[in-house]
């Protein structure tokens, strides 16, 4: 029996090319999403653009405005300090649960591999794919944990993260060594069962002055 070929909508076209665009910071924060410049350039009919724009609403990369119109999301400092604290939650308790769990050994090999990968797109200086490779390692632990659910709460804000992951590196981090050094000793504290080294390093990776802290924001 032949293979089935699954085949892509035209809205999910277009949702993937205007993600990857924003995301790769073609459209910059702020920027108005023209439909029917959008539908010329892909062209596509409006309605499929209209379409893949409400996907990125939903998924919080753009936001309609009272007079209609959508642009994509501009954060603030205090957006990027409460996403870079949802994920310091989130991760740590999912990194505990792996310790109780048994799974370190799992956690800690699926680390290894992101780190390798993003080391590779590094010494590529492809700023945009070792910057998702960065928010895939913190995703390496939701998976670990096995919890479908709160993995799909991790992956509703992925390419939030990846914006706050470029915010970094353009204001401190702009060959993104300062990002992988940070996770790399993730990654042996994990590996070498260190749990409060471990806790101590997600805390600095998360808790960069760029993002904001308690006190200073």
């Amino acid at each position: 029996m032949p293979h089935e070929v699954t085949r892509i909508s035209i809205k999910e076209q277009v949702y993937q090319i205007l993600r990857e665009r924003i995301l790769r910071q073609e459209f910059r924060q702020g920027d108005r999403m023209n439909i029917d410049a959008i539908a010329r350039d892909l062209q596509v009919s409006n309605s499929p653009v209209r379409e893949a724009i409400s996907l990125l609403e939903m998924e919080g990369l753009v936001v309609s405005r009272p007079n209609a119109s959508t642009v994509v999301i501009d954060l603030n400092r205090d957006d990027y300090f409460e996403l870079a604290q949802l994920t310091f939650f989130w991760v740590v308790s999912a990194y505990r649960f792996c310790v109780r769990s048994g799974k370190s050994q799992k956690l800690s090999d699926m680390l290894l591999e992101q780190l390798e990968e993003q080391k590779q797109f590094l010494e590529k200086n492809d700023k945009f794919l070792s910057t998702e490779a960065a928010v895939r390692f913190t995703r390496c632990i939701l998976v670990a944990t096995e919890n479908a659910r709160l993995l799909k709460q991790f992956d509703n804000i992925f390419g939030l993260l990846v914006l706050l992951y470029h915010y970094a590196r353009e204001q401190e981090d702009p060959t993104g060594k300062l990002c992988f050094a940070q996770q790399q000793s993730i990654y042996e504290a994990v590996r070498e069962r260190w749990h409060d080294d471990t806790v101590e390093g997600l805390a600095k990776h998360f808790y960069r002055p760029v993002w904001g802290d308690d006190t200073g924001r």
